[in-house]
């Protein structure tokens, strides 16, 4: 008889230590850790809208950007279309001159049948020019289409 554990008795104590590591592991898996980063809340702050004829002046210096029912864009009070990115930026660099752009409030008055991903794509150049405050007003809610139906 050598030094090894072999015997009548030992065949069933390898399956049951097999299953003894594997709940082991198990546990050790499924268990919460304490040093995890505990879930945070995200908080997103939604954009409002607010009537068009709201009257409410705004401190400091504002541009508005009209956007019609056929997704034509324009500066407030110019006939000039704006077809671009570009054009965009040649309107308002006409507009704000030196100053920086976080003096200036932009307000996109769009028509609530025109295309929304115009009015998006809006929204995303001026914040990548860095214009930080603008606001979309949404005009002719009265009339405008939900649930797909014109």
């Amino acid at each position: 008889m050598s030094g090894t554990m072999t015997g009548p008795g030992m065949k069933g104590v390898t399956p049951f230590i097999d299953m003894l590591f594997i709940l082991l592991f198990g546990m050790l898996a499924l268990s919460e850790s304490k040093t995890a980063v505990s879930a945070e809340k995200v908080h997103v702050k939604l954009p409002s809208v607010e009537p068009a004829d709201s009257g409410e002046g705004s401190p400091g210096k504002s541009i508005g950007i009209v956007v019609d029912q056929n997704s034509v864009v324009r500066l407030e009070g110019s006939d000039v279309v704006i077809d671009g990115p570009e054009e965009l930026d040649r309107a308002l660099a006409g507009q704000i001159g030196e100053a920086v752009p976080d003096e200036f409030r932009i307000e996109i008055r769009a028509d609530a049948n025109a295309r929304q991903g115009v009015m998006a794509a809006i929204l995303q150049h001026l914040r990548r020019a860095g214009f930080k405050d603008v606001s979309l007003l949404a005009l002719g809610l009265e009339n405008a289409a939900w649930g797909g139906e014109r």
